[in-house]
């Protein structure tokens, strides 16, 4: 994981048009109001809210009495906050707006080993912002769904529907908690994080083939997960090895 870009508010701003990035955005609020419109959905967001965008998503910002905040760019999330929609947290202590100065100083001032420290410091940043994300989840078996999503990442026979038989609560119900928690079904979850371990695959081991990596991403049709890597990534598997690749050279 790595730090693609980072900007900070120098002063008060009261709206940005709809734009969209390439790669996952990290957005913590630093002073002020105002409202983070994403598609249909409206953020409000205050000193210490962080909003977490996907890549591709078009967003939003506006505000009457104007906000400030840092925005941090990242080519991956950890496993536990890959969605397909934005979400919103609050950190009431501060210590994400912490990091994410650290974070974004370094970016700037490029100083020797910057890369290794900010990958460190969004090491900690994921670990503090799944901490948060836990503190808020309603019901106990929606967390337990989503690990046993992570434990079978490779696995093509993993059933959801089985699964959410061993909490005791029906498929209907359980898909039904899990979009309120987490504003995504149970199955666009799954899909999340397979395609990311695609990524890094992709990324870091050039020798996979595609069916290779498709198999350990719990994909038996590698015809299928490149069409669902294309939706979501926006470019072919094949395509998004030789760019990461190309970036390295």
């Amino acid at each position: 994981m790595a730090v693609i870009f980072s900007n900070k508010c120098k002063e008060l701003i009261f709206g940005f048009r709809e734009h969209s990035h390439p790669y996952a955005e990290i957005i913590i609020t630093t002073q002020g109001e105002g409202a983070t419109i994403v598609e249909e959905n409206r953020f409000e967001v205050k000193k210490g809210s962080v909003l977490l965008i996907p890549p591709q998503v078009k967003h939003s910002h506006e505000s009457v009495q104007g906000f400030s905040d840092i925005s941090i760019q990242v080519d991956e999330l950890c496993d536990e906050l890959i969605l397909d929609t934005a979400i919103l947290f609050l950190d009431t202590a501060d210590v994400l707006i912490t990091l994410a100065n650290m974070i974004h100083h370094n970016y700037i001032q490029k100083e020797f080993n910057y890369k290794t420290i900010n990958q460190k410091l969004l090491e900690s940043m994921y670990e503090y912002i799944v901490r948060l994300k836990g503190k808020q989840y309603t019901y106990d078996f929606v967390w337990k769904l989503k690990e046993s999503m992570a434990e079978n990442v490779s696995n093509a026979s993993f059933n959801i529907v089985k699964a959410t038989k061993e909490f005791g609560v029906s498929f209907e119900y359980m898909r039904h908690c899990f979009k309120e928690e987490l504003q995504v079904t149970p199955l666009a979850y799954l899909t999340g994080i397979r395609i990311q371990q695609a990524r890094r695959l992709l990324e870091h081991n050039r020798g996979y083939k595609i069916a290779e990596v498709a198999h350990m991403c719990g994909y038996n049709d590698p015809y299928y997960f490149s069409k669902m890597f294309k939706k979501i990534v926006g470019m072919s598997p094949k395509e998004y090895r030789f760019k990461k690749w190309k970036e390295l050279e």
